[in-house]
């Protein structure tokens, strides 16, 4: 699996590309992937709370 931003410009969405390549949505999950996203206090409140 590999983790993507996919979308339009200025609106992508956090995703993951399947074993299939299929690109799954992770927005519900993950508002954004990037160096924040991966912060280690981030983590700790896993899964993020609705």
């Amino acid at each position: 699996m590999k983790l993507v931003r996919y979308g339009t410009r200025g609106q992508e969405r956090a995703g993951v590309v399947d074993d299939a390549g299929r690109v799954r949505d992770l927005s519900m999950l993950l508002p954004d992937i990037g160096p924040r996203s991966f912060r280690r206090a981030r983590w700790r409140r896993w899964p993020p709370s609705t």
